[in-house]
């Protein structure tokens, strides 16, 4: 009996310790906190690819805005660039037939004409030379002025002063007129010519000298002397190129002359 009673305790025991190393059962609460974890873990790392892109993206197309509105501007400036050139270029090869033309050849390297006392047709030659000038600037909208002369008879000009030998002698004489009479190149620009501005204003001082951007000037050797021709280029068709380059508050465009002789569109 003894044994039997003692066999049985074992079981219980053995019973107990088996219940009792059972493992418990994962409850809904935490399979719940799982899923939310991993979901907000997915949307995160969506929410950071969405945003990685966005980034790439708008860098992208910012680089490329910026190089479309480079590119563009470059192409404008070019544009206006070109009409400038072009338009200088139109005065300059007026000014070539008009310094190389008959008439001039025959009124300034005629050695027979008395300049104080000319015939019918050499006056008028000396007609049509002026006629030519004028018609210059009636015929380009970049002429501004003009001034004709040499240092052997009267030139003519477009504006109101009266270009007698001496204002040739006087300009060669001035800082710019020096340096235009000792080059070696035939033409070339300048950004100011005091001297001749002076003379307009002496003779009529409501006259508007500061109207040109730049000045061409030609100048053709001849055995009665030196024929030189001046024209200014009118700023308000330079300005009205620079105005087409706008580009809104804080931009601006400038053309400089020589001299600092500048013209400035502000955006």
């Amino acid at each position: 009996m003894a044994k039997v009673k003692e066999k049985r305790s074992k079981q219980v025991k053995v019973a107990k310790v088996e219940k009792k190393a059972k493992p418990k059962k994962t409850g809904k609460k935490s399979l719940l906190n799982s899923l939310i974890a991993k979901t907000v873990i997915a949307f995160g790392l969506l929410i950071l690819i969405v945003v990685a892109q966005g980034v790439m993206s708008y860098s992208s197309a910012k680089k490329m805005l910026i190089e479309e509105a480079e590119s563009a501007l470059v192409t404008t400036v070019k544009a206006k660039g070109d009409y400038i050139e072009l338009g200088l270029e139109q005065v300059s090869d007026r000014m070539i037939e008009i310094l190389t033309g008959d008439d001039v050849m025959y009124f300034y390297i005629n050695g027979k004409i008395d300049y104080a006392m000319m015939d019918d047709e050499q006056s008028k030659v000396k007609t049509r030379i002026q006629e030519d000038i004028r018609n210059l600037k009636q015929i380009s909208d970049f002429v501004y002025q003009l001034y004709f002369f040499n240092s052997k008879t009267v030139g003519h000009s477009t504006t109101p002063m009266d270009m007698t030998k001496e204002y040739y002698k006087n300009f060669i004489s001035s800082d710019m007129g020096s340096k235009i009479e000792a080059s070696a190149d035939k033409y070339g620009y300048l950004g100011k010519h005091t001297y001749l501005v002076e003379q307009v204003l002496a003779k009529e001082d409501t006259f508007d000298s500061t109207k040109y951007a730049i000045s061409i000037w030609r100048k053709v050797g001849m055995k009665s002397g030196t024929v030189m021709m001046i024209v200014d280029i009118d700023r308000g068709v330079i300005y009205n190129s620079l105005v087409d380059l706008d580009k809104g508050v804080g931009s601006y465009a400038a053309f400089v002359a020589p001299e600092g002789n500048e013209t400035v569109y502000c955006g």
